[in-house]
């Protein structure tokens, strides 16, 4: 699984990072009703031209922002919180859109 985030690297070394979230996805929301984590596509030529210095007008990238999608099958499961990871429900499956 691969996420979009942005990072900063900071004067001290260290460094701040921020995965990139969308408004809800459909098929996503019964498991997470807030935003969407911006998954990216396995790609080698789209990953290259996300790590690169591109501007605002770059379709590939805009068209993913604005339509973003889920790239792998997921498997989900509920958990109470994520310290103690224990299952608080049935695992599903998701298919790739």
């Amino acid at each position: 699984m691969l996420l979009g985030a942005v990072y900063q690297k900071f004067p001290s070394g260290k460094y701040s990072c921020a995965i990139i979230t969308r408004d809800e996805h459909d098929r996503f929301t019964p498991y997470h009703d807030k935003a969407f984590p911006l998954f990216l596509p396995y790609n080698l030529e789209f990953l290259k031209l996300w790590l690169s210095k591109v501007d605002d007008t770059n379709t590939q990238i805009a068209h993913l922002l604005s339509a973003p999608r889920i790239f792998a099958d997921l498997t989900i499961t509920p958990v109470k919180t994520f310290k103690g990871g224990v299952s608080a429900g049935p695992t599903e499956f998701l298919k790739a859109d």
